[in-house]
């Protein structure tokens, strides 16, 4: 059940996460949903609905799929761009293109049965949470840990609840200072390099699984970062990382950081590593 406080406060948008990621029920009227919201709202604010969509339900288990999202994106650019297609006289043909972007990014989200709410939670109780952390300001630190006094020594005592809390795997702390640095105006870049220096030096470190690497949300190898190139992260993902804001609107930087960390810490064996996408049939729903 979706509360007023998940940010889809629209009957459309509501109706649509009920057929698509709930019930799995009606293709066909994601289909009329999603077309009707890129009439009436326009196409900018589908591509990010059909994002957050992605984040909240499908980025855990679905790592994959991001890439699929954002290429299909790039290719809704370039039509935009290529005004030729747009005032050509024998037809504007854009429209009818960028429906089945969407059609095709709905009919694998329905299809996919792959669903997790955790992010979604994750995100929701962020409000609730604030009421709990200002009753119990009590911070267990992991002293003991070398490691992670070190990450705490690099970044300094603002991070350090927001590491510790990491490395307590405290979801709903994690997403609380992810939000709270946030909306005070903290950089996203400094809290992403935060957030890959713990899992490269802390968690990796610890389970030793380099499969792992194959399926982050990143479609790069995050390797083993050693004690002695802390300060040399891997350039591969923070270019990935600029690729990712290109695509999302600030709004979900909040949402994109809290999934990178969810999906990093979820079971290997429950991610879907499938790259098979299918096209959508839309001969009786266009007219």
């Amino acid at each position: 059940m979706l509360t007023t406080h998940s940010g889809y406060n629209d009957d459309d948008e509501n109706r649509l996460i009920h057929h698509m990621v709930v019930k799995k029920d009606n293709l066909d009227e994601c289909y009329r949903i999603v077309f009707r919201m890129a009439r009436k709202r326009g196409d900018d604010f589908v591509w990010s609905f059909i994002i957050k969509v992605f984040l909240d339900f499908y980025a855990e288990l679905n790592p994959k799929m991001e890439h699929f999202i954002f290429k299909l994106k790039e290719e809704w650019k370039e039509n935009i761009e290529d005004e030729d297609l747009k005032k050509s006289d024998d037809g504007d043909n854009s429209d009818n293109d960028d429906v089945m972007l969407f059609a095709y990014i709905v009919k694998n989200m329905f299809i996919r049965k792959s669903i997790s709410y955790n992010v979604y939670n994750a995100r929701i109780g962020v409000l609730d949470y604030k009421y709990t952390i200002t009753k119990n300001k009590s911070i267990c630190y992991s002293k003991s840990d070398y490691t992670l006094k070190q990450l705490i020594n690099k970044y300094g005592n603002k991070y350090s609840v927001l590491l510790n809390a990491l490395h307590s795997k405290n979801i709903d702390k994690v997403a609380y200072k992810l939000f709270t640095h946030l909306k005070s105006g903290d950089d996203v870049d400094i809290l992403h390099r935060i957030i890959i220096d713990y899992f490269s030096c802390i968690y990796f470190a610890f389970t030793c699984d380099v499969s792992m690497h194959d399926v982050s949300m990143y479609d790069v190898s995050m390797q083993h970062v050693e004690e002695n190139n802390m300060n040399k992260p891997n350039n591969r993902i923070f270019e990935k990382w600029k690729h990712v804001k290109e695509n999302i609107s600030s709004e979900l930087y909040f949402n994109y950081l809290i999934t990178i960390i969810i999906h990093l810490f979820a079971d290997e064996k429950n991610i879907n590593k499938s790259v098979l996408f299918v096209r959508p049939n839309l001969d009786n729903i266009l007219v």
